[in-house]
């Protein structure tokens, strides 16, 4: 895993180094290091970069730049091969085929970690804008798990990861009911550190995730069903409205100069037709194509799907997001920056881990009872998910052109 990421993540930055995204935040970086101001509320990605930049002798910001960029990517590589092998240790056609087992999670972490939409259905695979926005024009109106250019995304997606186990684990089931005191002292401790790490890295899911687990317990309590009520408010609603307010005063109330004045609007629709071009059929198209693989999966395991917690918190999470992404906009001139963008990204992602998460686990229960390694249902899912992950490699071998 961390062999084949390394080197796929060094092909795409290879191209986006000098996009406008990595620069600037590594300014803010350099500003940091140099003058001691903070001139972004999530500073995640600039404090890695600062400590790779200390620990290679100062030598080199570019190549300080390229490790703090490669660094979440082979982190989260880790994490999702390590969630896959502990999904399928337990079934019988691992335990029987070992080695395929283990590349079967190679596989499918690497593949998670490059996913982006089926940008190949729409004829969008030739670098047609030479601007330098080009790498996530391409993406434009589509909801993608993947954005290699930004470097916030891409040290956010692990913590994010590390946070929707923690809330699936602690907060959807009773994994802390009989729980000793200090257990429950230190899973609050990790999840409100995953929590606030998420926040400094990009707010975007923190936006998303706590309404979503203010839902969750609400419907909990209604259905007079147990959850973990003190991880969900010591561990994430606390320690991550704080943040979101800090960071809200920091935007938008006290504005830098970075930053530039601006303010949070309701504009249904306004910014994705303002990028894509108005077209709402071609909007509306790339949303669905987007969506294709996790919605093809939920629906041909309805049944099973609707019983899967995770599932169903990690959907009703990306209705929040993306309900952000189409419906909020910012003032002034970041009005077509599209921040809220991420919140449908970032949601997505998680939705799209697991997805194929879940797929994984039926398939496997059902070559357990069935014997039979393909049915329809597998050949149309793994056909989608063939597509799009071709798809990906084109985009990344665009990314290597156009650098």
């Amino acid at each position: 895993v961390v062999l084949v990421i390394a080197a796929v993540t060094a092909v795409t930055l290879h191209a986006v180094l000098t996009h406008i995204d990595q620069v600037l935040h590594l300014s803010f970086a350099v500003e940091m290091f140099n003058e001691g101001n903070l001139t972004t509320p999530h500073f995640l990605h600039q404090a890695l970069l600062i400590m790779v930049y200390i620990l290679t002798g100062q030598t080199s910001w570019g190549f300080s730049t390229l490790l703090a960029n490669l660094l979440p990517q082979l982190f989260l590589g880790t994490l999702l091969y390590a969630m896959l092998r502990t999904s399928v240790h337990q079934a019988v056609w691992a335990q029987r085929h070992l080695w395929g087992a283990r590349f079967l999670s190679i596989g499918l972490a690497v593949s998670l970690v490059i996913m982006t939409p089926a940008t190949v259905l729409f004829g969008i695979v030739s670098p047609f804008l030479q601007d330098a926005n080009r790498f996530n024009s391409m993406l434009l109106g589509f909801v993608t798990p993947t954005t290699f250019h930004n470097p916030t995304m891409t040290i956010l997606r692990p913590f994010t990861l590390i946070l929707f186990l923690l809330i699936t684990k602690f907060v959807l089931q009773p994994g802390l009911r009989d729980a000793s005191r200090g257990r429950v002292l230190l899973v609050i401790t990790l999840t409100a550190l995953a929590t606030i790490l998420c926040g400094l890295a990009k707010p975007n899911y923190l936006l998303a995730v706590l309404p979503a687990v203010v839902l969750w317990l609400a419907w909990s309590w209604f259905r007079k069903l147990f959850g973990g009520w003190t991880n969900a408010i010591f561990g994430v609603l606390v320690p991550g409205g704080l943040f979101l307010v800090w960071q809200f005063l920091f935007t938008y109330v006290a504005s830098t100069a970075v930053l530039g004045s601006s303010s949070i609007a309701f504009a249904p629709f306004e910014v994705i037709f303002g990028l894509v071009g108005g077209s709402t059929g071609l909007v509306i198209a790339r949303l669905i194509a987007s969506v294709s693989l996790p919605v093809l999966i939920y629906a041909l395991y309805w049944r099973r799907a609707r019983q899967d917690h995770a599932l169903n918190f990690a959907w009703l999470t990306f209705v929040i997001g993306m309900s952000y992404m189409l419906l909020l906009a910012e003032t002034g001139g970041r009005k077509f920056h599209g921040n809220f963008f991420w919140s449908g990204y970032i949601t997505f992602f998680i939705v799209n881990v697991v997805s194929v998460r879940f797929a994984l686990v039926q398939w496997l229960g059902d070559v357990a009872v069935n014997k039979r390694a393909l049915t329809g249902r597998t050949i149309l899912i793994l056909s989608l998910f063939l597509l799009i992950l071709v798809n990906s490699i084109i985009y990344m071998v665009q990314f290597y052109q156009w650098g």
